[in-house]
């Protein structure tokens, strides 16, 4: 079993509401049976900053989440994240926990601290 490649499927929505995997949209590509869109034609963007909130809020509903547990348990917890997706998320559920964070690396500014490569990692054999 491939784990790795299942890792990094990548799927498309369309307006349709159906599922496109990479394989059909390299079909597409493929069959050069498509038009290109002029950039400035293509639909719209809408920012919504309330999603960290969200999703947040869905975790801390968890049954698995002991609150009061955490809470009296005082932690202290260093969170490293490489400016990365987690420099705001993690931080923040972790104070709505109660815990104290020291927040290293986390601006969020795309300037990633540390740049991982795994291609000389044989991950297959970690699964």
């Amino acid at each position: 079993m491939n784990i790795v490649k299942a890792a990094f499927e990548v799927q498309f929505g369309t307006s349709a509401n159906t599922i496109l995997r990479s394989a059909d949209v390299r079909k597409i590509y493929d069959s050069e049976k498509f038009a290109f869109a002029n950039h400035k034609k293509l639909g719209s963007l809408k920012t919504d900053n309330s999603w960290i909130d969200k999703h947040i809020g869905s975790i801390l509903k968890l049954k698995a989440i002991n609150r009061r547990a955490i809470k009296r348990a005082k932690l202290k917890v260093v969170v490293d994240a490489v400016n990365g997706a987690g420099s705001i998320a993690l931080p923040q559920l972790l104070e709505s926990l109660d815990v104290e964070v020291i927040r290293l690396n986390c601006d969020n500014d795309g300037n990633f601290v540390v740049v991982w490569d795994i291609s000389s990692y044989d991950l297959e054999s970690r699964w």
